[in-house]
């Protein structure tokens, strides 16, 4: 390219003790338009280079395999599965901090197709996997494209051939159902754009664990969320359609309300009592649990300055947790926190903080959801 910008001028300040002032402009233009249009034939963008897109509106489920096992929301558990897990988390727990933990997972090999960034999902997950005796390869964004450089379910075809479970971090929940619907091994649910399964059934276990409710686990507690109402909230009203407790969520009235399926399958299900309002005090009253979440997810950063406004005085302060009236509150999130945002640096490191026992939980409660997969 160096040589091109020499090669024009060169012609350009030879031509112009030959010119008039008024063609020496133009013959300088035309040869800078020329030379940048020369670079680009030569240096395609980044664009150019990426791999077609392949999308589709709707997931490709057609020809789904049968009798695979898989764990995708927490609807599609039973009560007496909630309660099994519970106890399996309880003693994969114990498990994992012993001299020489079980070989539950010896020549199993387990992917990790991830288009999301994480922290504690990946790394439960590994250790975990690792201290039973199993494998673990992490693919992330540029490793796999789905759905992008790869059909989902020739991913999903591929990766049966190699792997005995597939646990899925995706940002699409049709690709999440695509990929299971194709695979022979079973596939987990690690969080899609609708839910996230695994941290609601690591919070029970928490919750369970702290308030020592044994099988009653929720019964009698409330739940309040504070927030967006984002994928966290889906899982915590699919919990309320197979086990008793009371959920509340606010969320601000300029964003989108909780998924309305969700809500109306709750309601059927008259199993708990679950409310939405608009404000944090009501939701907060009486709470055994005040949870929170980041209120600019990720997909959500552009929007991010406009966002915080419709928050404006919701955080969680210390005199939030005083006022539910409820001596027994705990404080819970499910991470990343931006401290200052949905709450305060002083509630996060105080005793009412049960955020990093909840964070541990999620490795436990993953193996229990493991050895069920595998029958283990």
């Amino acid at each position: 390219t160096q040589s091109t910008w020499g090669h024009l001028l060169s012609v350009y300040f030879f031509s112009c003790g030959r010119m008039e002032k008024g063609s020496r402009v133009v013959i300088f233009i035309v040869a800078i338009v020329g030379c940048f249009a020369f670079i680009k034939a030569i240096n395609p963008t980044k664009n150019q280079l990426l791999p077609i897109e392949i999308s589709h509106s709707e997931p490709d489920l057609e020809g789904c395999q049968k009798g695979v096992n898989h764990f995708l929301n927490i609807s599609s558990l039973t009560d007496k599965e909630i309660r099994d897990l519970v106890e399996s988390a309880k003693e994969a727990k114990v498990a994992a901090k012993s001299e020489n933990p079980p070989g539950w997972f010896k020549n199993y090999q387990m992917a990790l197709v991830f288009t999301k960034p994480s922290l504690r999902t990946r790394a439960s997950f590994e250790s975990g996997f690792r201290r039973f005796g199993g494998g673990v390869t992490y693919l992330g964004p540029s490793d796999v494209g789905i759905g992008k450089r790869e059909a989902v379910k020739d991913v999903s075809r591929v990766m049966s051939r190699f792997y005995d479970v597939v646990v899925a971090r995706l940002h699409q929940h049709s690709h999440l159902l695509e990929l299971a619907c194709h695979s022979t091994v079973p596939v987990v649910n690690a969080l899609t754009n609708y839910n996230h399964p695994l941290q609601i059934m690591s919070d029970l276990l928490t919750i369970v664990e702290h308030f020592k409710t044994g099988k009653k686990l929720l019964e009698g507690k409330k739940v309040a969320y504070v927030g967006d109402c984002n994928n966290i909230v889906t899982s915590w009203i699919q919990l309320a359609t197979r086990i008793p407790f009371h959920l509340a969520i606010a969320c601000p009235k300029e964003l989108s309300p909780p998924d309305q399926e969700a809500l109306q399958k709750a309601k059927e299900a008259g199993i708990s009592k679950v409310e939405y309002v608009n404000n944090v005090s009501n939701a907060v009253k009486g709470a055994h649990v005040i949870y929170a979440d980041v209120w600019t997810s990720m997909g959500f950063k552009e929007s991010a300055s406009q966002r915080l406004k419709y928050f404006e005085g919701w955080t969680i302060t210390s005199e939030v947790i005083q006022n539910t009236g409820n001596p027994q509150t705990v404080f819970m999130h499910c991470l990343p926190a931006e401290r200052g945002n949905e709450v305060t640096n002083e509630v996060m490191e105080s005793p009412n903080s049960i955020v990093f026992d909840q964070a541990e939980n999620r490795q436990h409660m993953q193996m229990a959801i493991l050895r069920k997969l595998f029958r283990k």
